[in-house]
């Protein structure tokens, strides 16, 4: 349910630069946009590379 409102209502980004902020630059930078299954992603993809550095797999996901 959350995944269907947040696109009608919008994600302030006064939240997602408190909660969020290594993606809020990326939003304002017009890199990424601004939508709940993208914010997802980047923050898992994110997580994943650094799991694959601690490993010494320097290869991106």
């Amino acid at each position: 349910m959350m995944f269907e409102n947040l696109p009608r209502h919008g994600i302030p980004l006064s939240l997602l630069s408190q909660y969020m902020p290594d993606l809020y630059d990326a939003v304002r930078n017009g890199r990424i946009p601004c939508t709940p299954d993208r914010l997802v992603n980047e923050k898992i993809t994110g997580i994943l590379d650094k799991y694959a550095q601690a490993c010494g797999d320097a290869k991106e996901i």
